[in-house]
């Protein structure tokens, strides 16, 4: 079993189908934690909402489900790395960045 699973996309929109995969691993016990972890911008160039609206619309969602799943022993969260330092270049430049400031 995992601690955490980080679940990274533009989530643009977030939407009940991305909660359930975070809830379905908690549930089967592949892990005790997931957050979910929003792009800053879209790696290929996309448009995409404005990355703060998209990180409070995820936090809104899982701040309302979570506490009703609470009582299953998980948590499910949501990280707001990439958003808060800017990071642009997927995973492994989130990574890399990840490490260095940790």
């Amino acid at each position: 079993m995992f601690k955490t699973i980080i679940i990274g996309g533009a989530f643009d929109p977030f939407h009940h189908g991305h909660y359930s995969i975070a809830r379905s691993v908690c549930e089967y016990g592949f892990c005790e934690q997931v957050f979910f972890l929003p792009t800053y911008e879209n790696m290929f160039g996309k448009k995409m909402s404005d990355p703060f609206h998209r990180l409070e619309m995820i936090r809104l969602y899982v701040r309302e489900y979570d506490n009703k799943d609470r009582n299953g022993g998980y948590r499910i969260g949501v990280n707001d790395f990439e958003i808060a330092y800017g990071i642009t270049g997927g995973t492994y430049k989130t990574l890399t960045e990840f490490f260095k400031k940790n």
